[in-house]
């Protein structure tokens, strides 16, 4: 048992010991996503297919609280065959080696499309693997189809906001306060209101600055 001090120093001598499991796990609570591509960030793991390959731009993702970022691209060269096959392109953090690797992979070349890849949750497996589709690849004797199996994750934004998220669900259907409104409190406030009341039965919703107040009203 001991107590530790995340940041940036010496594990050995104990000061300020880098912590990687630690990070994974104040990331993950700081990101709220289990996996996705940090999108707006670099070009996305975008495709370019070349004479007998795929190049894929670099790209920022995240698995579990580990980012993964490459700034240049990867090349991919393939063999073309005589029949039909398939081929998947995926990102791959890979704790189970050391030192630990991110790395843009393709899988065997394979007669189908199924895919499974393995997506560990590291902050928990301190040696797993957590891999990301990208991109499917239709492989003939002359062609090379793409087919887009990326998955997206946004940036956080105000802290505010996701703390009004998280009593969003308790939140009273009477509750107009300066909470973020939620569906339960705009169905009721709308049910409330008869049919034809308003020019086609549509209502408004009115924010009052002053008084920090979200209103549902009928169209005039």
């Amino acid at each position: 048992m001991a107590n530790y001090l995340k940041g940036l120093g010496d594990a050995a001598a104990r000061i300020n010991e880098i912590l990687p499991s630690l990070d994974a796990r104040i990331n993950k609570f700081l990101t709220g996503h289990t996996a996705g591509i940090i999108r707006g960030e670099f070009n996305e793991f975008n495709a370019t297919r070349i004479d007998r390959g795929v190049i894929i731009s670099n790209g920022f993702m995240q698995a579990h609280g580990y980012f993964g970022c490459t700034d240049t691209d990867t090349q991919l060269n393939f063999i073309m065959p005589g029949t039909t096959q398939y081929i998947q392109i995926f990102a791959e953090i890979n704790l189970s080696v050391v030192p630990n690797r991110f790395e843009i992979k393709a899988s065997a070349m394979s007669n189908s499309t199924a895919f499974t890849p393995r997506q560990d949750n590291l902050s928990i497996v301190p040696n797993g693997v957590y891999q990301l589709h990208l991109w499917q690849a239709t492989l003939t004797a002359t062609t090379i189809t793409l087919a887009d199996r990326r998955s997206y994750i946004n940036k956080p934004q105000n802290a505010v906001n996701a703390e009004f998220a998280e009593t969003a669900t308790t939140q009273a259907q009477t509750d107009n306060s300066t909470k973020a409104a939620t569906t339960a409190y705009v169905r009721s406030a709308i049910t409330g209101i008869p049919y034809g009341s308003g020019t086609k039965g549509m209502v408004k919703l009115v924010w009052t600055a002053s008084s920090g107040t979200l209103d549902i009203r009928t169209v005039d």
